[in-house]
């Protein structure tokens, strides 16, 4: 496909899905390589959270993908789903949503607004508003849960669910 286009921006976006596709074949060469001819394009940095999930595997990089501080793996989970790397970045919230009591308001905000996403992408609506209707129990703001009933009610809308739509834009979840 990367050869059939011919605007920058469709080339940049094969080879961020042919990525994504060798990683969920686990194929983690290929992403090596596929992340090489998007340097020389000046697109490396679309790949980065491909090529550390890859090099990862392969046990190539002495830091183990998936650890770090909860704001750093916050962060990696941020950067997979900007990525399209959904189920990579699925596995890096997954432990962070287990743990959310011992982070902080802003961080537990983040991770909801993130990891529901995720979890739409990967399982459906209902998974991700059962993370934003859990995250926003813990949550002290109002504004901070606002954000999560607006953004439950987008996930909603976005599956045609629209009478649910209407009670998360009305603070249920």
């Amino acid at each position: 496909f990367y050869d059939d286009v011919e605007l920058p921006e469709e080339k940049r976006a094969a080879l961020v899905q042919a990525a994504t596709l060798a990683l969920n074949a686990g194929d983690e060469v290929a992403v090596m390589m596929i992340h090489r001819l998007a340097e020389t394009n000046g697109w490396g940095s679309d790949l980065q959270p491909a090529l550390n999930l890859a090099r990862a595997r392969l046990s190539i990089d002495s830091t183990n993908f998936l650890a770090g501080s909860a704001a750093e793996r916050l962060l990696r989970g941020e950067d997979l789903y900007a990525a399209g790397l959904y189920g990579q970045a699925r596995q890096v919230l997954d432990s962070l949503y287990e743990v959310h009591l011992a982070l902080g308001q802003a961080e537990k905000l983040r991770l909801a607004l993130v990891y529901a996403r995720v979890l739409d992408q990967v399982e459906g609506v209902d998974a991700a508003v059962r993370a934003l209707r859990t995250i926003a129990a813990t949550l002290e703001a109002q504004e901070s849960r606002t954000k999560i009933y607006l953004l439950a009610a987008e996930l909603y809308e976005a599956h045609e669910r629209f009478d649910e739509a209407v009670d998360a834009y009305g603070g249920t979840l």
